[in-house]
């Protein structure tokens, strides 16, 4: 079975509506456009609003990208975030 594309998996995940945190987390650490990573940003906090990670990755997705590719360091704290989860 061939792996699935970051697109596929983001788009499966929206449509079947996913209901763990985690998945979203997940998702938003292997996603390379920056409005998927805040829409899984979003999911993961409607899930878990007080997550203060969340809510400060997705704070400085809003102030300070623009729809284009993640920068390495957002991408680096998004992974050590991860890590942290697993």
């Amino acid at each position: 079975m061939l792996p699935q594309s970051t697109d596929t998996l983001f788009t499966q995940a929206v449509h079947e509506q996913w209901t763990s945190e985690m998945d979203w987390l997940w998702l938003a650490a292997k996603v390379e456009r920056t409005d998927q990573l805040i829409v899984c940003l979003e999911n993961a906090l409607r899930l878990n609003p007080n997550n203060e990670n969340t809510q400060q990755q997705l704070r400085a997705l809003q102030h300070t990208f623009d729809g284009k590719k993640t920068s390495a360091t957002l991408r680096k704290f998004i992974s050590s975030t991860k890590q942290l989860l697993f």
